[in-house]
């Protein structure tokens, strides 16, 4: 089978209804969503560079633009939606309610913020569940060839901004500090670092499965633009590299079912283990994970409130009650500033302190996309690099979420839609097999 990323008509000669509406239009807008977007996300940062550019809202703009067109394809499609999409999102709709319901400081833009989220997303999943393979090489087509330009626009930015600051690169200059170059690429370009890096999470995982299916050119320049990187502080986004290490060790896991499970059996003793040296871990955990103050007053806030504090109302809450979260949650590193943290600063913090019991749905949803997409990428040895990507990014901001706070954002819907999306698309292949596979043997015992 014909694994080359490329369709085999281009997308701007590929007019047809596959889903009930102009599938030109449907490209257009999964480019704009899943190509365009993160890359413009990154410059979010513009009103440092200049005050003025505030009147710029990229992430209001987009959010409204994703609802109105997402809309019209909901409008135009006439392929129904499946159950289990379905179900997921009168899930989550239910939980929303009840979290705005049962809680003192749920937000009521957070509730009209995620109730579009939730509609764009089951839009994304159902594009992709029921898209063709001929329809999905299209969209593929359309997004490698947009994040391929991204990339040069990227690496021509950075060659100037390495040129202008030609005499800090650490090669002639040992005392350089990569952290200030990121902070001066936001001053300039208005680069927000955690959109940074979530972006380039995005363009290596793109690189990885595209590898072996583009030219060596395109290689090349992705391998620049690592090294164009590299002086204006790669090194520094820590939540990138925690991220992608924990997708390459899922990865690596998932296609090793017996190494999996063997990795499983041994949580037993570790758990173990850990009980007995509890307070010593917690030391250690707290000293290496700046998240830790924070996780902490997410558990306690928990057992004290049980539906926790609110979707949005985490920022609410801190501030309020500062003084006695320095007190009894924080580091020692916090109490110098005299400020808790005013964000999570990570999803696991997120959920828990917002959600309260309703985060095990959560996580119990993160796990299905890990397992099944791993199941997937190893059942499946034709699938097409992009959907590859799409399931790898969704483990990705999973995995990001440990020390970064993307749930409540446009972004993390797109990726984990794409994600479940495919995952979809395939358990639906899946069942179909199955169900081929029953009715052979039915057949042949009554013969």
């Amino acid at each position: 089978m014909n694994s080359s990323p490329m369709p085999h008509s281009s997308p701007l000669n590929y007019n047809r209804t596959g889903l009930g509406v102009n599938w030109r239009f449907v490209i257009w807008v999964m480019t704009l969503f899943l190509a365009w977007y993160p890359f413009i996300n990154i410059f979010s940062q513009l009103g440092t560079v200049d005050p003025a550019l505030n009147d710029i809202p990229i992430s209001r703009f987009f959010n409204y633009a994703a609802l109105i067109l997402f809309s019209w394809i909901f409008i135009a499609s006439t392929k129904s939606f499946s159950p289990a999409s379905l179900s997921l999102s009168a899930l989550l709709l239910v939980m929303l309610f009840a979290n705005y319901a049962l809680t003192d400081y749920a937000s009521t833009k957070w509730l009209l913020n995620w109730l579009g989220f939730v509609f764009i997303s089951i839009v994304i999943v159902n594009v992709l569940a029921k898209a063709s393979r001929f329809d999905l090489e299209v969209i593929q087509a359309s997004i490698l060839g947009t994040l391929n330009i991204c990339s040069i626009l990227l690496a021509l930015l950075l060659i100037i901004y390495t040129f202008s600051n030609f005499s800090e690169i650490p090669i002639y200059n040992g005392t350089y500090d990569y952290s200030s170059a990121l902070w001066v690429l936001g001053c300039t370009v208005g680069i927000e670092k955690q959109a940074f890096g979530n972006f380039l999470c995005y363009l290596m995982l793109l690189n990885f499965h595209f590898w072996r299916h583009q030219s060596k050119k395109k290689n090349i320049l992705f391998v620049a633009l690592i090294v164009l990187l590299i002086p204006v502080g790669l090194t520094t986004i820590r939540t990138l590299f925690l991220g992608l290490a924990l997708w390459a060790t899922w990865l690596f896991l998932t296609r090793r079912p017996r190494l999996m499970f063997a990795s499983t059996i041994m949580l037993i003793p570790g758990m173990a283990f850990g009980y007995l040296y509890l307070s010593d871990i917690i030391i250690f955990v707290g000293g290496a994970y700046d998240r830790f103050s924070s996780l902490k007053f997410a558990f306690t806030t928990m057992l004290s409130m049980p539906f926790g504090l609110g979707n949005g109302g985490y920022h609410v809450f801190v501030a309020d009650n500062n003084a006695s979260l320095l007190a009894n949650f924080a580091s020692e590193s916090i109490k110098k500033t005299g400020l808790f943290w005013g964000a999570p600063e990570s999803d696991l913090v997120y959920f828990i302190a917002s959600w309260g019991v309703f985060s095990i749905i959560f996580y119990a949803m993160f796990f299905y996309l890990l397992f099944k997409g791993g199941f997937i990428l190893r059942v499946f040895p034709h699938l097409l690099p992009i959907e590859k990507v799409f399931i790898s990014m969704s483990w990705a901001m999973i995995f990001m979420g440990i020390s970064q706070d993307n749930a409540g954002y446009l972004l993390w819907w797109i990726h984990m839609a794409a994600g479940y999306g495919i995952v979809l698309r395939h358990s639906r292949s899946i069942h179909s097999k199955v169900k081929t596979v029953e009715h052979f043997a039915v057949s042949g015992a009554s013969k």
